[in-house]
């Protein structure tokens, strides 16, 4: 598949994402899902087999985010977002969701404030990895 991304999209830390399930008109609940991959402009996540057909018919969804660091943790509640896609990946549904752009400023800022931190972490492990090969 090609990729039509505009910034690519990194692996996590530690990552933890629930979205936002109606059960009934005035009733909803939390579900965690498994984050894939994620930048401040969307992300992608696997979901339980029960609520991927869900998604696709709800288009709108609210995600809550929160990214464990050593030194505390940055959360993102209420992040609106529109689903993009959904394919069947290794047996399980993947989704591609991008965040609405209309967010306040406040949220878009812990967006990029992750997206910062896993970028950080990835140049550290990618410069690990090729000094671990280079002394091998």
């Amino acid at each position: 598949m090609a990729e039509r991304r505009r910034r690519k999209r990194l692996p996590w830390i530690s990552m933890q994402a629930q979205v936002r399930v109606k059960k009934s008109m005035i009733s909803s609940e939390w579900v965690s899902v498994e984050v894939v991959d994620y930048n401040s402009l969307g992300m992608g996540i696997r979901p339980p087999e029960s609520l991927a057909k869900n998604l696709q018919k709800q288009g709108t969804i609210q995600l809550s985010l929160r990214l464990e660091t050593e030194v505390g943790e940055i959360t993102a509640d209420r992040v609106s977002a529109k689903v993009r896609h959904i394919a069947e990946e290794s047996g399980a549904a993947f989704v591609g969701i991008e965040f609405e752009q209309d967010s306040k400023a406040s949220l878009k800022e812990s967006l990029e404030r992750i997206e910062s931190i896993l970028n950080r972490h990835q140049q550290l492990s990618n410069r690990i990895y090729s000094d671990s090969r280079e002394g091998s």
